[in-house]
């Protein structure tokens, strides 16, 4: 029995044995699988972490690249608006030279009008030497006035006739001085 016993024994430590190498040899290959795993995770990471490095690059440059933008759509924007008033007030002068052209051209049409009629031709005429008149007048009117303001500044600056100023004579004296030979 004693033998039995340890041949029993002997069995059940062998195969205890071939259990944990069994065992030890899953182990092994699973952290070797579980090594060859972590170098792809790690390799994966690192992968992951540059292309997230390059994505975060990436986004700068554009809001970097948007701003921009924006500050030359804003520019683009003033510009714009300033073309617009600009636009505006030449429409208005464009408008405005129309009237005045269309004025013209009644006042062209009426004048030659005037000019094929003898009758209005002489009153044509008559207008324009009392026209003439006027002008003549008002620049006399003017040439008067100028002459009254320039009359007025010398006034002020002048001594208004007297002969002496701070007890100096303003008269100029003539000193005629004659050199004759002596013999």
């Amino acid at each position: 029995m004693n033998n039995k016993f340890s041949v029993w024994l002997s069995v059940l430590l062998i195969l205890t044995v071939v259990f944990v190498v069994w065992d030890y040899y899953l182990l092994f290959r699973e952290l070797n699988s579980t090594k060859g795993e972590l170098i792809k995770t790690t390799a994966e990471v690192t992968k992951e972490r540059r292309e997230k490095q390059r994505l975060w690059q990436e986004k700068q440059n554009l809001e970097s690249e948007l701003s921009t933008t924006k500050d030359q759509l804003e520019a683009i924007k003033v510009e714009l608006e300033n073309t617009k008033k600009e636009l505006d007030i030449v429409n208005q002068k464009l408008s405005q030279e129309k009237e005045n052209n269309a004025v013209l051209l009644k006042e062209k049409q009426r004048l030659e009008e005037r000019l094929h009629s003898l009758k209005e031709l002489k009153k044509a005429i008559q207008e324009v030497k009392l026209d003439i008149r006027q002008q003549k007048i008002q620049q006399y009117l003017l040439r008067k006035k100028q002459q009254e303001e320039i009359d007025a500044q010398e006034l002020a600056l002048g001594n208004r006739g007297f002969l002496i100023k701070n007890g100096q004579s303003l008269y100029r004296s003539k000193v005629k001085i004659e050199v004759r030979p002596t013999n």
